[in-house]
């Protein structure tokens, strides 16, 4: 999880534009039952706007187009 979530801020960082933001909200799934059932073996995962993007590791071109969109 700490290897995504550093490789996630590199690229938000190397790509931003004075345009675009990006909140970041870590959540621990073990507080929610819903979202332990949907994610459990899919840890760690990148939502947006509660639409999936990618699990276990960064999919950078996925992102992009989730962030160009």
């Amino acid at each position: 999880c700490e290897e995504f979530m550093l490789q996630l801020a590199e690229l938000l960082e190397r790509d931003r534009s004075p345009v675009q933001i990006a909140d970041i909200k870590v959540v621990d799934i073990d507080g929610d039952d819903e979202l332990t059932r949907r994610y459990f073996d899919r840890i760690p995962v990148l939502t947006i706007d509660e639409r999936f993007v990618c699990q276990y590791r960064l999919d950078v071109e996925q992102l992009r187009g989730f962030l160009s969109a």
